[in-house]
């Protein structure tokens, strides 16, 4: 079992990343934690997948996704139900100095927040009425499949696998449930 997998970032146009079948039940209530570790390099930190799961409007399915990453340094959560996206970034760049980073965040309907570290908690809501999450694709950790691009909405910035180690994802997706290990059997 790996437990602490190793993603390098995106090279000839391939992400080294983790591919999951999509979490059901997140549609309303959403937890999710994680940590990670950079890899010692500049490019870790300027436009980097962590997680991502969603697609562009196709037919009567709408722009609906949830996105985390890293820009300049910061961590950067969007996520749009179908209606316009709420866009949260960490209040302070990332403490290179400390050796992992743990991250929290969630959504109940149109809210979402985020805390990273020690860091205050960071909160929005999402444009318009809906208030539901529809996803139809995979969960992404650390970078994205070949051809997955083609399903991004126009608006997501992140350019590049992530570089460096993703472990402990665990995932809730109601008030009442424990933590999941992601890629452990979810019954939600």
């Amino acid at each position: 079992m790996i437990s602490r997998p190793l993603f390098t970032g995106t090279f000839f146009g391939h992400a080294s990343h983790l591919q999951y079948a999509r979490v059901l039940n997140w549609d309303f209530v959403l937890t999710l934690r994680l940590k990670f570790a950079l890899a010692n390099t500049q490019d870790s930190v300027k436009s980097n997948w962590l997680l991502y799961s969603g697609q562009k409007g196709e037919g009567y399915r709408g722009s609906d996704y949830i996105a985390l990453g890293i820009e300049e340094n910061f961590l950067k959560l969007q996520f749009d139900l179908g209606t316009g996206a709420a866009i949260l970034r960490s209040p302070e760049p990332l403490n290179l100095s400390l050796p992992y980073h743990s991250v929290q965040l969630g959504r109940h309907k149109q809210e979402g927040w985020i805390q990273v570290d020690n860091q205050v908690n960071v909160s929005a809501n999402t444009q318009g009425h809906l208030i539901g999450l529809n996803t139809y694709r995979d969960l992404f950790i650390g970078g994205l499949n070949e051809g997955e691009d083609a399903f991004l909405p126009d608006n997501l910035s992140f350019q590049n696998g992530f570089q460096g180690c993703i472990y402990d994802v665990e995932v809730k997706a109601s008030q009442y449930d424990e933590f999941s290990l992601l890629g452990a059997d979810l019954v939600m």
